[in-house]
């Protein structure tokens, strides 16, 4: 049960920022995430949850683990901004 609520939770944000015409990151303002959060931009793009509900819909494992090979090599291979060091 408490599965099934927490993966609702998500579009209910969607649906509160929709409505009240703000980015999701603008609900979190004043929170410890803070706008640079990782977390929170990927809550804040649509395409995540997108890419998180077709994922969800292979039943194969092996083709669920093929495509998180292919994303994470995709991942590797875009170069990352450098960050700064404190």
């Amino acid at each position: 049960m408490y599965g099934a609520a927490s993966c609702r939770r998500p579009r209910w944000l969607v649906k509160i920022a929709a409505i009240l015409g703000v980015s999701i990151s603008a609900l979190f303002e004043g929170t410890n995430g803070g706008e640079s959060s990782p977390l929170l931009s990927l809550v804040a793009d649509s395409r995540s949850f997108r890419l998180a509900h077709a994922f969800a819909a292979i039943e194969n494992p092996s083709l669920r683990l093929s495509l998180v090979n292919l994303v994470e090599r995709v991942a590797a291979a875009v170069p990352q901004p450098q960050r700064r060091k404190k």
